[in-house]
């Protein structure tokens, strides 16, 4: 697709090694006083940022042990270490995670939406980081964590920064049980996420990885496990623009959405490149609060624009749909504004340029693929090359299909099937399908592609 240019962020570590080289301060916890024994180090690993932080920069040392803990503020040029064995648990202690105070107008600080609470957080802090092969537990399964938002609490979140790093170093780095949002980076340019596992099941809309409002970032080698959506992309501000962003060689399990962009699409997402990833439905531990939907699924909901998209080389397993692109406007009190009193767009949003190639499903459902745009704001420009997708058949007839664009796009509750067992494609301008396979397991009795108000099919 000659019109789509994704630029495959190629993050350089030029600033990290300069901060880990030079370097004057170490400080392991252990020397402080911290016994290993499951006690609450708050003010100790705060002490150790703080001095690290006011010498130049370091790193802090979590050694093999068990350690509690409330909210950190992690500062520039520190880096917090997890060794082997290291498990850092968020305290129970509901009064021991601060609020933090909005830093700039997004739909994600807003404190009567989102948490204001954090177990660890960044604020405009550059060249810091968190990494290891430890175990950071949100704890968010215990009876005074297990809240509604906007009470409860997310695990980690960088805010306005740069040059952040979470990166598993010497193993796999585990982030776990938040009882909301695992890792949530919000407003971060220049951002690297890798070796890292994050598990998230039976918190208030546990996402797993939910990257905001961010510029130039590569997400590779993560596995993400959750019961709400695995991996999303979500804008909440009309001033700033997400872009470059490369997600490659990860694992998306889910119950909702393998990766995801949206609903929060308040201004524009472009440049993206998903690549070498494999999304399936979650099935363990059995049964909690969500029906999986699509392996992969671009929206925008909220008069924003994603554009510059390419999928590739990705498989998907065990969803109802393998995938699906949808233009939603979203116009309830909730959604309406990003911020307070801010006037919510009165147009449609776009989406455009979206690329798809190389896409195997397996073990899928019958709700079908779907495409669809408006009649005022139709997709654009969007191509689907090599799909090899084997689904359950046993579909019936569907004789009345409405539109439905301000509703809350979960594709499951919405349409339970489609009117196609393969692809439903409505008001989309420019739509190119070269060796596109979908087959049935059992009889489907709907017909495998229905197209209304599609121009220039190629």
């Amino acid at each position: 697709m000659d019109s789509i240019k994704v630029y495959l962020f190629m993050l350089c570590s030029a600033s990290f090694l300069l901060t880990c080289t030079q370097q004057a301060t170490e400080i392991n916890i252990g020397n402080l006083g911290a016994t290993g024994e499951g006690d609450d180090v708050t003010v100790l690993i705060q002490q150790a940022i703080d001095e690290v932080y006011e010498k130049g920069g370091g790193l802090v040392r979590l050694p093999e042990g068990k350690y509690t803990t409330g909210t950190l503020f992690l500062k520039s040029n520190v880096i917090l270490h997890l060794d082997e064995g290291a498990e850092l648990l968020g305290t129970s202690d509901y009064e021991k995670y601060e609020e933090v105070a909005p830093v700039y107008e997004t739909f994600f600080l807003r404190e009567d939406r989102y948490p204001k609470r954090v177990m660890i957080v960044a604020i405009d802090a550059t060249n810091a980081a968190i990494q290891g092969a430890g175990v950071i537990d949100g704890n968010g399964q215990h009876p005074n964590l297990n809240l509604k938002r906007p009470e409860a609490v997310n695990t980690i979140r960088f805010i306005r920064c740069t040059n952040m790093k979470i990166e598993g170093a010497d193993g796999r780095l585990t982030i776990k049980n938040s009882s909301h949002w695992t890792v949530q980076p919000i407003n971060v340019d220049t951002l690297l996420i890798r070796n890292v596992f994050i598990s998230n099941f039976g918190g208030n809309t546990p996402d797993g990885l939910a990257i905001s409002d961010c510029r130039n970032v590569l997400v590779e080698n993560v596995e993400v496990e959750a019961d709400d959506d695995a991996i999303t992309l979500k804008s909440g501000t009309p001033e700033i623009v997400m872009e470059n962003i490369t997600i490659r060689n990860c694992i998306g399990r889910s119950r909702v959405c393998g990766f995801k962009t949206g609903p929060q699409t308040f201004g524009t997402i472009r440049n993206v490149l998903i690549s070498d990833c494999h999304f399936e439905g979650a099935s363990e531990p059995p049964g909690t609060q969500y029906d999986p939907q699509n392996g992969i699924f671009l929206n925008v909901s909220n008069g924003g624009k994603l554009e510059d998209v390419v999928v590739k080389d990705c498989t998907t397993d065990g969803f109802p749909s393998s995938l699906s692109v949808v233009l939603s406007q979203l116009n309830s009190e909730y959604w309406k504004s990003y911020w307070p009193d801010r006037a919510m767009p009165s147009k449609l949003g776009t989406i455009r340029n979206i690329s798809f190639e190389n896409i195997t499903g397996n073990n899928l459902g019958n709700l079908g693929i779907l495409i669809e745009g408006r009649s005022t704001s139709p997709i654009e420009n969007i191509s689907f090359s090599n799909l090899n997708l084997s689904t359950s058949g046993l579909g019936t007839k569907v004789e009345d299909f409405p539109e439905k664009p301000h509703a809350y796009p979960n594709m499951f509750y919405l349409h339970k099937q489609i009117p196609a067992y393969g692809m439903y494609i409505r008001h989309v301008d420019k739509i190119s399908l070269k060796e596109v396979n979908i087959t049935c397991q059992e009889k489907d009795e709907r017909p495998a592609f229905v197209k209304i108000d599609v121009t220039e099919i190629d």
